[in-house]
């Protein structure tokens, strides 16, 4: 068994049997490492043992060779070969995510991927219905943490489309600041509601970059970027807001987490400051920021 604390999460992965497959898998997860725990928030189970009977339910989406299907127990999604159409890895999970099951077929000829990159990658799937169980949602984003002159840090994320230059963005506060600067997640950051507030956490996915850190601090802000000739920013509304944010967040097939994604994002529009920045790339952008919000 495998323990893992990831935004105040505790996971604990069991069943990957193959000493190097299980090596290659949680090598990416290192940083997030921690003993031994009796309860955990996410119990996930890996099996080989992938040809099951495909359980009574209503199918609520297929895309590809993927199925969601919704139980009276909880969630099962399966994947199905192109070619001979059997059933090649499935994911079942309990109504709130706690108790997952992931079973898939160890031979890599599916879907052209080496089986530890495609258990690391199905599971971002699994964290981003999860999260929405256990206090938190997922914004694609770049995120960093900001330490200003009298030790205070701030938790920014500043979030838009893919191409659009969010990494650019905070690749810039970098260079101003350098080490007071700390990528906490340059794709996909975890907000988390605790009690005193929102947190900014990192986690192991993160897009192609791979840039995470093992952090957890309060947001002070959401930064929407576009791009634009000369820098300015400006709150948004409640009505602006929103759209932006479910569109850079996932959505799920299933309605129960669909529901979880609205109720999450308007809980982020009520504590946190939103913003739209319009800038180009230079350091002029970062300072336009940091006037907005009053941090120095």
């Amino acid at each position: 068994m495998r323990y893992y604390n990831i935004a105040n999460i505790k996971i604990m992965f069991d069943g990957i049997d193959a000493e190097d497959f299980e090596e290659s898998f949680c090598s990416k997860l290192i940083e997030y490492e921690t003993g031994r725990f009796d309860i955990a928030d996410m119990n996930v189970k890996f099996t080989t043992d992938y040809r099951v009977d495909i359980p009574q339910g209503k199918e609520v989406a297929c895309f590809n060779w993927r199925h969601w299907v919704k139980t009276d127990t909880g969630y099962f999604i399966y994947d199905t070969a192109p070619d001979t159409g059997e059933t090649v890895l499935y994911i079942k999970a309990d109504e709130t995510w706690s108790n997952i099951t992931i079973a898939f077929d160890y031979i890599e000829r599916f879907a052209g991927a080496k089986n530890d990159l495609r258990l690391f990658n199905i599971m971002i799937e699994v964290l981003k219905q999860g999260i929405l169980w256990h206090n938190g949602i997922i914004v694609h984003s770049s995120s960093i943490k900001y330490t200003d002159n009298d030790g205070n840090d701030y938790g920014l994320i500043f979030s838009a489309k893919s191409g659009t230059g969010k990494s650019t963005h905070t690749q810039l506060w970098q260079t101003l600041y350098g080490d007071r600067v700390k990528i906490i997640n340059d794709d996909t950051p975890i907000l988390k509601f605790e009690s005193d507030g929102v947190m900014l956490c990192g986690m192991p996915w993160s897009g192609s970059t791979g840039i995470n850190s093992n952090c957890i601090t309060p947001l002070k802000a959401i930064v929407f970027i576009q791009r634009g000739t000369q820098n300015s920013i400006r709150p948004l509304t409640a009505t602006e807001a929103l759209p932006r944010l479910l569109s850079e967040t996932a959505k799920s097939v299933f309605v129960q987490n669909l529901n979880r994604t609205l109720e999450a994002a308007d809980k982020l529009i009520k504590n946190v400051d939103i913003y739209l920045l319009t800038c180009n790339i230079s350091t002029d952008a970062v300072k336009t920021v940091q006037q907005e919000l009053g941090i120095k």
